[in-house]
């Protein structure tokens, strides 16, 4: 019995199948599934892609927003440390008493402690985010071999986590 397929629906492994048999058309068919598997891959790598860019513009605005805090912070504490040192030599030039001229001292440490700190929490959220941001990267990477993974048939259903 002769099936008979109207053109239009008619594949090439349809082709292959009446010229050359049954195991060709297997072939022709598998062929024709990984080319779709490797389209649907491409596919999702640039959305992914895209993906990426996005997570990179978001985390360079907010270490940018943060990298500019951190100057800013730091020249007005600079600015107060230099004043506070111009302070404390001018004292100390007008042979100031001892007690003012300790108490001028610990103003002017102070000022460095806290800018020495300034500098030591810009720096950790810098380290922070710029962690953040490989992780979701890894994230991304994660999320396209699971998704090769699964359109060749994998399951990966047992060990989602995130």
């Amino acid at each position: 019995m002769l099936t008979v397929i109207p053109a239009s629906a008619r594949t090439d492994c349809d082709t292959v199948k009446e010229e050359d048999g049954r195991d060709a058309y297997e072939i022709c068919k598998a062929k024709e599934d990984e080319d779709k598997v490797k389209d649907d891959i491409k596919d999702f790598e640039k959305e992914m892609e895209d993906e990426r860019e996005r997570i990179e513009d978001f985390y360079q605005d907010l270490l940018d927003r943060i990298e500019d805090k951190k100057k800013r912070i730091d020249r007005d504490l600079e600015r107060k440390e230099d004043d506070e040192d111009d302070e404390y030599r001018d004292m100390r030039d007008d042979d100031a008493d001892k007690d003012e001229l300790s108490l001028q001292k610990l103003k002017l440490k102070e000022v460095q402690n806290e800018r020495k700190a300034a500098k030591k929490y810009f720096d950790t959220w810098i380290k922070i985010i710029k962690s953040r941001e490989k992780y979701e990267d890894s994230l991304i990477d994660l999320k396209e071999v699971e998704y090769e993974y699964e359109k060749r048939g994998g399951d990966t259903d047992t060990i989602k986590w995130y």
